[in-house]
């Protein structure tokens, strides 16, 4: 019994032992432990150190006042203020150009809205400072608009540059007739100094590029411009009806900014026509009208076709016609040797009979 207790004595003691061991461990006597490090703990480490308050352990921070509390959490509540560019507001107007009236072969422009353009009041803001924007070709590579706020900054101050390396949809058709197409720009070298940029670039006659119309308006931006150093926002906009691949004409619209349109205000139709001249806009060729004297000279070759109009009793005339345009003409007609292959075809039926069916005739070789 006695030397049970004794043992029992001996494993107290030894326990107590250990238990006094452990707890006289120290911050500056680690255990020997395997503790992973942290991504987060590392990349603290390579941060520069942060300096220590220059107060003593024992002191407490200054709890910060009610106000200043306030002022932190406005200054941090506060949202970063957004940049909004003039670009942001760039569009073409919302106007259906099918309601211009089609070109008579005298009016050179029509005017729309009653001259007034159909800016926005973000796009009209927007023009208090110079920009400039040529919006993508489309899918058949057609111009489709551009949109600028002209002012002193943007003029060229150097004659403009050679510009034959582009050629717009319709330029190379137009070219097989002799009405010599011109590259007219949407927004034109002396209000923007662009030269050959293709988006800024679109077929048209010289009616409409210079005589009729496009540089009338451009001279009076530029002459504004010059004189006031005012802005004025300006768009041309390019009237492409489905798969045509000559525009019918361009909208043109301006306004001048820092007097709210009292120095220039206009909103037009320009037509892409030319006097003396039959357009086909769905193949970019045109015809040119026969005068007087040619029209004798092609009634002769044409043969049998008397003054009244009136066909032979037995017509034995075959007539060239032209499908896309309905036009009829005689086989000598110069306007008929234009036609392409896939718009031509040939006819024994009388004027009477092809008039009935939709043609009209040539005014160059039938009058």
């Amino acid at each position: 019994m006695k030397k049970n207790k004794a043992i029992l004595i001996f494993t107290a003691t030894l326990l107590m032992a250990g238990c006094v061991q452990a707890s006289g461990m120290t911050k500056d006597e680690p255990k020997n432990t395997s503790v992973a490090v942290s991504s987060e703990t590392k990349h603290t480490v390579t941060q520069e150190p942060t300096k220590e308050p220059a107060t003593s352990p024992t002191e407490t921070p200054a709890t910060p006042t009610p106000d200043a509390e306030k002022a932190s959490s406005s200054t941090q509540a506060e949202p970063a203020a957004t940049v909004v560019s003039p670009e942001d507001h760039v569009a073409s107007p919302k106007y259906d150009m099918t309601g211009v009236p089609d070109y008579n072969g005298t009016i050179t422009k029509y005017v729309v809205n009653n001259n007034v353009p159909f800016f926005t009041e973000d796009q009209i803001r927007s023009g208090a400072q110079s920009f400039e924007y040529y919006a993508p070709l489309d899918r058949l590579g057609k111009t489709t608009y551009a949109m600028a706020s002209i002012g002193q900054d943007l003029m060229p101050t150097e004659e403009r540059g050679d510009i034959s390396s582009i050629h717009p949809v319709g330029w190379w058709s137009m070219k097989t007739s002799d009405i010599c197409p011109e590259r007219c720009h949407m927004i034109g070298y002396q209000l923007s100094g662009e030269n050959a940029r293709a988006t800024n670039l679109m077929t048209g006659t010289h009616q409409l590029n210079v005589t009729g119309g496009m540089l009338e308006y451009e001279n009076k931006v530029a002459d504004y411009v010059h004189s006031t150093g005012n802005h004025v926002l300006y768009r041309v906009t390019c009237d492409f009806r489905e798969n045509e691949d000559l525009a019918r004409g361009v909208l043109m619209e301006g306004r001048s900014i820092e007097d709210n349109g009292a120095g220039v205000q206009f909103c037009v139709y320009v037509y892409n026509a030319q006097e003396g001249w039959t357009i086909d806009y769905l193949i970019a060729t045109a015809e040119r009208d026969i005068t007087p004297e040619e029209q004798n000279q092609y009634v002769e070759s044409g043969a049998e076709y008397d003054a009244g109009n009136e066909a032979p009793a037995a017509n034995t005339i075959t007539y060239v016609l032209n499908t896309s345009t309905k036009k009829i003409h005689t086989p000598g007609c110069p306007s008929a040797r234009q036609i392409a292959d896939h718009n031509r075809s040939e006819s024994n039926l009388s004027i009477q009979e092809l008039l009935a069916q939709g043609y009209s005739t040539c005014k160059r070789c039938l009058g």
